[in-house]
């Protein structure tokens, strides 16, 4: 088990900006890597060190705990940074988890569950540690209230939602099964790319629109789910389809 901030009682007598800067130094290299956090650094870097800042925790996993499990309501977007965690899609229990492969294994490096970021979720499998992990954890809740205090971030956010969860609903159209994985890198880029040629174009039009009528603020691009409509998902006032 690695040493946790909670640990050092010499920390909580340090200056608050001195502790702000260690969570920083912490936890930004570790985010950063999922493609989303890193896009939002570029447009803000102070909403990443906020994030660092406020909505990070860290968690130890002794080898076969359990960190979530099928139905849980999704809180929390994990980052695998020692060991590694195995993850079994659907509804399964410890004996079936002994006598059944992994779904997929998430080592080092890389994350799961990056859909509470964006959407209302339940998780559609368990997530188990193959090993001693530890594991850094990005508060969905406080993701969303720190993305509203910068307008461009959370511009971007809301699109990025709204295509995000269109593309769940496209992949549950076409009888595929959702899980708590991550987009592969393609699919991913892909959103990303859209959500800023969206913006940038959103940004352009409501520009122009405003030389002509100065009070009328940017509003958003209707599509099957608009980004307000993900972003209220996302907030609890609507519901996605419940794992089964």
């Amino acid at each position: 088990r690695r040493i946790h901030e909670q640990d050092v009682v010499l920390l909580g007598s340090l200056p608050v900006y001195i502790k702000e800067e260690l969570a920083i130094e912490v936890y930004a290299p570790t985010i950063t890597r999922h493609p989303l956090i890193s896009t939002l650094q570029q447009l803000d870097e102070v909403m990443i060190a906020s994030l660092c800042k406020s909505a990070m925790r860290q968690q130890s996993m002794l080898a076969d705990q359990d960190l979530f499990n099928f139905g849980q309501k999704g809180t929390h977007m994990y980052y695998i940074v020692a060991g590694e965690a195995e993850y079994y899609h659907g509804k399964n229990d410890d004996l079936v988890k002994l006598e059944m492969d992994a779904t997929a294994h998430v080592g080092e490096r890389e994350s799961i569950c990056e859909q509470v970021l964006m959407i209302r979720w339940q998780h559609h499998g368990l997530l188990a540690a193959k090993t001693p992990c530890e594991v850094a954890c990005l508060d969905a809740a406080k993701y969303r209230d720190i993305a509203k205090r910068y307008p461009s971030c959370q511009r971007f956010c809301k699109m990025f939602a709204s295509f995000y969860a269109d593309d769940l609903l496209k992949r549950l159209g076409s009888s595929q099964e959702l899980t708590d994985l991550s987009l592969d890198e393609d699919s991913m880029d892909d959103l990303l790319m859209r959500t800023r040629g969206s913006c940038s174009q959103s940004l352009s039009s409501s520009r122009l629109h405003d030389d002509k009528h100065e009070h009328v603020h940017w509003r958003m691009p209707s599509m099957p789910i608009t980004p307000d409509r993900a972003w209220d998902v996302a907030n609890g006032m609507l519901r996605t389809t419940s794992p089964r």
